[in-house]
């Protein structure tokens, strides 16, 4: 029982050592104001005027979003309508307290912030505590943009900046002596090394508590 667990610590210390990690992409959106700057006037405002709510998105570099859905969740506000902001298509349901918003656009965002939408809205009754909460944000379709670093594809070699590059450009900059240049990823002679001195000192203790019990 002990030999299995002692094994198990072996392999879940190699799988930790020899995994791949990477960055995921990820986007949200955010209220703001007319320059995109993060802005709570979509939570406050003042009782008997109209006042106006810009929502932006903000994608990672590395992915795309092409069309998403959000809500904004109304307090003693009326909503009055929405504006659509550097060519994004926005359809809007008005369900009282509680607008849906779908935004599409052709080609996406690929990577930054931008203003998607201009959303205004009134306060009737002057005195009343009011608010917009902005969420549910759901990207339909977020995609991975990332240009292939280190690779082989089709015959064209591309180096650590993801530019296709030529066979030398690409020899300099990416081989390493344990390279597969069809995929383009690699272990580290040291990262191997200190993976095989660590199982080796398990099994080491291993062997050596097996004589003492015997």
């Amino acid at each position: 029982m002990k030999k299995k667990g002692i094994l198990f610590i072996v392999l879940f210390v190699m799988s930790i050592i020899l995994y791949p990690f990477g960055v995921s992409a990820g986007s949200k959106i955010d209220p703001t104001d007319s320059k995109g700057n993060y802005s709570t006037e979509c939570q406050k405002n003042t009782a008997g005027t109209t006042a106006t709510c810009y929502v932006a998105l903000t994608v990672d570099e590395g992915s795309t979003v092409n069309s998403f859905t959000f809500k904004a969740t109304l307090k003693n506000l009326v909503y009055s309508g929405v504006r659509e902001q550097n060519s994004w298509n926005v359809e809007a349901q008005d369900n009282g307290e509680t607008v849906e918003f779908k935004v599409s656009k052709a080609g996406g965002l690929s990577g930054g912030k931008e203003i998607v939408a201009r959303m205004t809205y009134t306060v009737p009754n002057v005195g009343e505590d009011c608010s917009i909460v902005i969420d549910g944000y759901q990207p339909d379709n977020e995609e991975p943009t990332e240009n292939p670093k280190c690779k082989v594809e089709d015959g064209k070699y591309y180096c650590e900046n993801g530019e296709e590059c030529t066979k030398e450009e690409y020899d300099e900059k990416c081989t390493t002596p344990t390279e597969n240049p069809q995929t383009g990823s690699f272990v580290p002679y040291a990262v191997i090394i200190a993976g095989v001195a660590v199982a080796g000192g398990l099994y080491f203790l291993t062997k050596k508590n097996k004589i003492y019990h015997m």
